[in-house]
């Protein structure tokens, strides 16, 4: 494991094999036949939304948006919007790339952190007041050439590399110490881990899906790490926990949203899905957010 101590201030897609399986699918809801249900944001001036973060304290969405389809330019146009949960826009560009001092080129997946908001870009991790949207600092994540999404735990941020340039990696950040002594460690770098994508903890145990691949991987604190079941369809992106205890990701190959029971069984929950990238999940109302990657939108869908 790389240890990198970096003391801070206070403060597109990837070509590759998809692996097929013989995984049991039902042929799931169409999207379209749910909406009432749900809702759909569009032609308000999301721009290549990427991910969909709910913060329930606040009781709003943080929307990341890259400003164009390419992942990868550091352009400084990328911007987070603000939304209502009745999915209406409360601001739109609440932060924007060479507005207020802030960089921002190409975020992605986000997490939280007491009033921090943890955003992936690119290389580093930017950090936002989530109160004021006030950026606080950027960690650097060396190696990183396409930091992706973004799972919190008890003192531990967890970071997926889907790795534009080689095998891809996870990443842990954490304080050490009065002075907040960032270390950034390497928990495991491995090409058999086929491009790690969306990211979840639960008890100081890994889920995570692969852009490269379509297996769903238990990792653990130790970087050891097993396959736990395969989806039919590959390009896997965000990855949530429902409150009825299945895991929910979605598949740019299939179109789809796939849920899986803890003993590997999964099911098509949605399909008609075109481009979607790293899903939120709302659990009182429990909705499932998908931003539309190609599509500038945002879709609100009710668990099946």
């Amino acid at each position: 494991m790389k240890r990198m101590f970096i003391m801070l201030p206070i403060a597109l897609l990837l070509p590759g094999l998809l692996l097929l399986s013989t995984a049991l699918a039902d042929e799931g809801v169409m999207a379209s036949d749910e909406m009432s249900q749900g809702w759909t944001l569009e032609d308000v001036g999301l721009k290549t939304p990427e991910s969909v973060f709910h913060d329930a304290e606040m009781d709003v969405y943080f929307v990341s948006n890259l400003g164009g389809p390419q992942p990868l330019e550091k352009d400084n146009n990328g911007f987070i919007s603000k939304l209502n949960p009745d999915g209406t826009v409360a601001r739109l560009k609440w932060v924007a790339g060479g507005e207020n001092d802030v960089t921002l080129n190409a975020p992605k997946g986000m997490g939280k952190g007491g009033d921090e908001l943890y955003v992936t870009d690119i290389d580093v991790l930017r950090v936002f007041d989530i109160n004021t949207g006030a950026h606080k600092m950027d960690i650097p994540l060396p190696g990183a050439t396409f930091a992706n999404d973004v799972s919190v735990g008890k003192g531990i941020i967890y970071v997926t590399d889907t790795g534009a340039n080689g095998a891809g990696a996870i990443y842990t950040v954490s304080f050490e110490g009065s002075e907040r002594t960032m270390v950034v460690e390497e928990l495991v770098r491995d090409g058999n881990l086929h491009n790690p994508n969306g990211i979840y903890e639960d008890h100081d145990v890994l889920y995570m899906v692969p852009y490269g691949g379509s297996e769903v991987f238990q990792v653990m604190m130790d970087g050891t790490y097993k396959t736990i079941s395969i989806a039919p369809t590959g390009s896997l992106d965000g990855l949530v926990k429902l409150k009825d205890g299945r895991l929910a990701f979605t598949s740019w190959e299939g179109n789809c949203i796939y849920a899986m029971t803890m003993d590997g069984a999964m099911r098509k929950i949605y399909t008609d899905l075109e481009s979607p990238a790293d899903i939120g999940y709302d659990r009182g109302r429990n909705l499932i957010l998908v931003p539309q990657f190609m599509k500038d939108r945002v879709v609100a869908l009710p668990v099946k």
